[in-house]
């Protein structure tokens, strides 16, 4: 994979502003600094968000993005930096980094489980120095096999994630026979994670060494890399193909699974401890794989990618999960190039490359950009070595950037590597191939970005310092045509606030799962109750009605419908700095099992902000509004907050679902 841009120094997390999820040795520079770690008393640490029930289709093509922003560990506290909030899109997401074994930092588990995604850590042997390493893995001092297995099993339980990516950069010392023992040991760590951490947690791939244990990246699935893929369970591919491999992918695990179909013996255990074969590990069988287990790379820096990566993405995808395609799953890599390939231009902010970041993964479209959005794919480059060989044969050419507007694409999509013309459709963002995955009840946002210019309190602004925490994010919705819009200036809880534009009537919020119960008896009538905490923006609007919220209807042009049919209930209360909130409930079909929660603005065509919303289903109590974890039951803060805001002694009420306190 692609060199760091910049090095963190900072051996500590630069997670979490207070202690209550710090974790004191970030990441591991070597195998022996990791055994010295668990030889040694460690601090005990409160462990980040469990993992929500992660809800969706278990046969469409998953999505894995794998975070590589500047080498990892940089997170600032005391700036607005990158943070990733389009986690409802994201099956399984990756914390990657450029040292030994890089377990994800708190803040980041904490924002993954928030939202229902798993999240792994990187183990990953790079250049020659990493070779001692890489056979001290299977042939370790105490010739236990299972010895770090044993320990990245246990970092992971310790510390709250979900499994490792396993990334072997480096011919093995030992040849076939060290292949065949990295097999082994894979086998054993996804056991021990299933054991330790749960039957959720993952083992992936890199496609790197093969089965002779040449480093000989393939590019797809084929036989010298299948029993790595077994071992596993998931492989992630690397990003050099050309358009037939994720067909080719698909042929070779057909033909894996026909083959072990016929066999009259089945697959013996892999000899784990003992030569006589006591003990044992076994792949995964390949019956039991889909195509869905072959992760197909893409380098959103185009680097080799098919299409040339950046606002080109679509023409990868296309190949992977679009019409005529396999349908494997997708793992996107570094998709903070949003951020960092604009990074220290003049006038670029925050805002601005929010409009990029919503571009390039849903269909957000800006109506007047504030700079050439046509330039922003990079030409490709042959830094990496393995592939100057590929290039040899031709002549590279600096790449047609893509123009998300054009209707059609026809061009060299990968100068350099494959010649291969092809035909794509105008530019889609990744939201047109993955559907969102549906939030579970109760539900509760504050539009919390992970960053701010300050703090707010009930509407009161507490802090004026600009921070950065991903571990504060709650769900934002994106918007699709600029009827939604993050507000920093003014917030009833938090960070942000969203501001709904006037000239939008009804806007959608967030998708909703209505969970269903089979108790054996007669059902019993689904009660839905919503509270919106919002304010307008222009003081001649009237308290109440100048809004309704509902549920609504997605329509084919991308506006929704907002029913507000059915209510039994409405209250409505006057807070502090011209805040006020609303709550509704009422009746829903019992076989209803997805709700869209939205707005409507009513009549006055001013903007409103809306500060915080909550959903919950026959009269379970709400947390406070907004907040998911960070106050006990008499209304105590105990989560965090952020360091600009550190010397603040908060405290909130709890309030009932009409807004009165209790």
């Amino acid at each position: 994979m692609a060199e760091p841009t910049t090095t963190s120094e900072s051996r500590t997390s630069p997670g979490m502003a207070n202690n209550s999820l710090q974790i004191q040795h970030a990441y591991f520079e070597s195998l022996a600094e990791l055994d010295d770690w668990f030889q040694h008393p460690r601090p005990s640490i409160s462990l980040p968000a469990s993992l929500e029930d992660n809800t969706r289709d278990q046969h469409a093509p998953k999505l894995i993005v794998c975070h590589d922003y500047k080498g990892g560990y940089n997170d600032s506290s005391v700036e607005m930096g990158y943070t990733f909030q389009f986690w409802h899109l994201v099956d399984t997401f990756i914390y990657f980094s450029h040292y030994r074994v890089a377990p994800p930092p708190a803040s980041w588990i904490h924002a993954a489980h928030r939202h229902g995604v798993p999240i792994l850590g990187t183990l990953l042997f790079e250049h020659k120095e990493s070779r001692p390493d890489c056979s001290l893995l299977v042939y370790p001092l105490d010739n236990d096999l299972a010895h770090y297995a044993e320990i990245l099993a246990q970092l992971a339980a310790e510390r709250g994630f979900d499994g490792w990516l396993l990334n072997v950069e480096v011919d093995l010392p030992n040849g076939a026979a060290h292949a065949l023992k990295l097999v082994e040991w894979t086998c054993i760590l996804r056991e021990r994670l299933h054991e330790l951490v749960g039957p959720h947690a993952q083992v992936i791939w890199y496609d790197s060494v093969i089965d002779t244990g040449k480093l000989a990246w393939q590019d797809r699935l084929c036989m010298a890399n299948e029993i790595f893929f077994t071992a596993a369970g998931n492989i992630f591919t690397n990003y050099t193909w050309p358009p037939h491999y994720p067909l080719l992918s698909a042929d070779h695990l057909r033909q894996m699974q026909a083959s072990r179909q016929s066999m009259t013996k089945p697959i013996q255990p892999i000899n784990v401890n003992d030569p006589q074969g006591n003990t044992g590990s076994n792949p995964v069988p390949a019956s039991a794989l889909t195509i869905r287990d072959v992760l197909v790379g893409i380098d959103v820096w185009g680097r080799g990618t098919h299409g040339g990566g950046g606002f080109s993405c679509h023409a990868a995808l296309d190949h992977i999960v679009g019409n005529d395609s396999p349908k494997s799953s997708v793992a996107l890599f570094a998709p903070a190039w949003t951020w960092e390939h604009r990074e220290g231009e003049p006038g670029r902010t925050w805002r601005r490359w929010w409009q990029d970041e919503r571009r390039f993964w849903t269909d957000y479209r800006v109506p007047e950009l504030p700079y050439d959005v046509s330039a922003s794919s990079p030409a490709v480059s042959l830094a990496e070595p393995h592939l100057a060989a590929g290039a040899a044969a031709y002549q590279t050419t600096a790449q047609t950037p893509a123009n998300p507007d054009d209707d059609t694409e026809q061009r060299d999509l990968m100068p350099g590597f494959f010649p291969s013309q092809c035909i794509h459709d105008k530019y889609r963002s990744i939201s047109q191939y993955f559907s969102g995955r549906r939030a579970p009840m109760p539900f509760a946002t504050t539009f919390n970005p992970g960053v701010g210019t300050g703090w707010f309190r009930a509407g009161e602004r507490v802090s004026t310092s600009a921070w950065t925490e991903v571990a504060f994010q709650t769900f934002i919705p994106s918007g699709l045509h600029g009827e939604l819009e993050i507000e920093f200036d003014d917030a009833w809880a938090g960070a942000a606030s969203m501001r709904v534009d006037g000239r939008f009537r009804s806007v959608g919020i967030r998708d909703l799962e209505i969970p269903q119960e089979n108790t054996g008896q007669e059902p019993l009538p689904r009660t839905f109750q919503l509270t919106l905490t919002w304010k307008p923006l222009d003081s001649q609007v009237a308290a109440f009605p100048a809004i309704q919220f509902g549920l609504t209807t997605p329509n084919e042009d991308n506006s929704v419908t907002l029913t507000t049919d059915g209510v039994v209930q409405r209250t409505e209360l006057l807070l502090a700095n011209d805040w006020r909130r609303t709550h509704a409930s009422w009746n829903i079909p019992l076989e209803e099992r997805l709700v869209t929660i939205g707005v409507l603005l009513d009549g006055a065509h001013a903007d409103v902000l809306i500060g915080a919303i909550s959903a919950s289903l026959d009269g379970a109590s709400n947390l406070p509004i907004g907040w998911l974890d960070e106050f006990d039951a008499q209304g105590q803060w105990v989560g965090v907050i952020p360091s600009c805001c550190s010397s603040q002694a908060f405290k909130y009420l709890p309030v009932d679902v009409a807004g009165n306190t209790v």
